[in-house]
């Protein structure tokens, strides 16, 4: 009788072990490898055996992770630039920001993005351990065909790490640097209003926590003419578009 009580108790405590789960967000940490992976949810399960007594091994190490969602309105570090032969402009007030190249009456015009989150968020000595931006392509775009916020065959781009400083008072011509480490390249898009939803900037955005925060720059692959991807800047009059950035950090 005694023994049969005891593989009852221990079926009950096996069943409520099972049925714990931690539902916020969080960073599970091998202990082994002292690698992170990153978990919405996280639920821990037991492998048990049962015999005449009920042997449960939870080797779990569980790090709390905490989140930032940057998603400014009238961000001052963000401008559109046009470049050609006669262009050499900044438009810090612009609705949209985009890579592109056309043409504006005869002459090619290109276009450039920059824009920059301001991190002080993240207390200082932390880990980032996911970074993830989201641009949403402008439904009424004011370049490219006019119509459609992704044009042309040939629209892949780029988005960069910015090198140097800069201001919104900057044009084409006195466009800060910018490095090819780490970019991002966004594959040709055929989809006119395609959203760009959770990008993964993880090193680029570590590297400007850690030194310099500059920003982002996003220019075509190639910059030729008849190809566009134009996104809702943070001045945009739908708030829900503006650029966004969601940052893990432990």
């Amino acid at each position: 009788m005694k023994r049969i009580f005891s593989l009852l108790s221990s079926f009950a405590f096996i069943i409520f072990l099972l049925s714990v789960q931690t539902n916020f967000s969080s960073c599970t940490k091998d202990p082994v490898t002292d690698t992170l992976t990153i978990h919405d949810t996280t639920t821990i399960h037991d492998t048990t055996t049962v015999h005449d007594t009920t042997t449960v091994h939870d080797t779990t190490h569980i790090d709390s992770c905490a989140s930032i969602l940057l998603q400014p309105a009238n961000n001052t570090f963000e401008i559109h630039l046009l470049g050609g032969n006669t262009h050499d402009l900044g438009d810090p007030l612009a609705p949209e920001f985009g890579a592109d190249a056309w043409t504006m009456s005869g002459e090619t015009v290109y276009v450039r993005g920059l824009f920059r989150f301001d991190l002080s968020g993240v207390p200082a000595g932390k880990t980032i351990v996911s970074a993830k931006l989201t641009l949403f392509s402008n439904p009424t775009p004011l370049t490219g065909d006019l119509i459609h916020a992704n044009s042309g065959i040939s629209n892949a781009f780029y988005v960069q790490r910015i090198t140097s400083a800069w201001n919104n008072m900057i044009t084409w011509s006195t466009q800060p640097s910018t490095t090819t480490d780490d970019q991002v390249l966004i594959p040709q898009s055929n989809d006119p209003y395609f959203d760009l939803i959770d990008i993964d900037v993880t090193t680029m955005v570590n590297k400007m926590f850690q030194t310099n925060n500059y920003g982002f720059l996003i220019k075509l692959q190639n910059e030729v003419i008849y190809n566009s991807r134009i996104f809702c800047s943070s001045k945009y009059s739908d708030a829900a578009k503006h650029p966004k950035l969601v940052i893990r950090y432990m």
